[in-house]
């Protein structure tokens, strides 16, 4: 609209409606972004898991000690949590970057374990760790499968 002066405004109108399309687009893509993030998180989680894995099997094979990934389910959270063995049995919490609880995203849970309620994975210094697959779900159903093949000592993400 042109105002008496000769200077071009914008109604109240127009005003309103750029608001609704711009509140119709975000309303839109919320639910999107929402499942983008939750996919990064998953992603990240595997990856996290894969690295403390790996570093475990390192550090038990440079250090010549036995280390033991903790695998707790309560509350709805699933937790990881590194230790090392000593000679007398006792376990020490790793320390540093890697010794800190592992906790999986909220809504990820473990679909199935194998070998059935496994506890926990012990990884050797002759580089072999016990045989285990976990398999992981979102609650927007992403998956991903942490395959451990200790004879072979390879580990593996699918």
């Amino acid at each position: 609209m042109i105002s008496a002066i000769g200077k071009r405004a914008v109604t109240f109108f127009e005003l309103v409606l750029v608001v609704l399309i711009i509140g119709v687009i975000t309303a839109v893509s919320l639910p999107q972004f929402k499942l983008a993030f939750d996919s990064f998180e998953f992603q990240s989680f595997a990856r996290d898991i894969f690295s403390l894995v790996n570093y475990i099997k390192a550090k038990s094979v440079v250090e010549r000690r036995v280390y033991y990934l903790t695998l707790a389910q309560e509350d709805n959270t699933i937790e990881f949590k590194p230790f090392y063995i000593t000679e007398t049995g006792e376990k020490i919490s790793v320390s540093g970057r890697y010794g800190r609880v592992y906790k999986a995203p909220k809504g990820v849970s473990i679909e199935s374990t194998t070998p059935a309620n496994i506890e926990g994975i012990y990884f050797y210094p002759d580089s072999s760790m016990d045989n285990a697959t976990l398999d992981f779900k979102s609650r927007y159903n992403l998956k991903f499968s942490l395959i451990i093949k200790g004879d072979a000592g390879i580990i593996e993400i699918k």
